[in-house]
């Protein structure tokens, strides 16, 4: 037997306990503030930002800000390439 790859599209998790990390992440990614994503980003290339940094790994003085966008980003990239959700109206 020999594993193959196979296209995100091609598999839906529509029920059971792989549906539920699914939702969990679509409802994630659409209750994430992006203004508030990107403040340091802004921050950083002198372009203003009014929006309130999240705190944790994104608050603006830590050395690791940045580092859950990448997390975000890839999540929303993956759930759209397996849903076609853009995950926002």
């Amino acid at each position: 037997m020999r594993a193959e790859p196979f296209a995100l599209p091609d598999v839906r998790c529509s029920t059971g306990r792989s549906a539920t990390p699914c939702c969990a992440t679509r409802r994630i990614c659409s209750a994430s503030d992006t203004d508030r994503l990107l403040h340091n980003f802004r921050v950083n290339a002198g372009i203003p930002s009014s929006a309130k940094p999240y705190g944790g790994w994104e608050e603006p003085k830590g050395e690791l800000r940045g580092h859950s966008v990448g997390h975000y980003l890839s999540a929303c990239a993956l759930m759209y390439a397996s849903t076609g959700d853009r995950g926002r109206p």
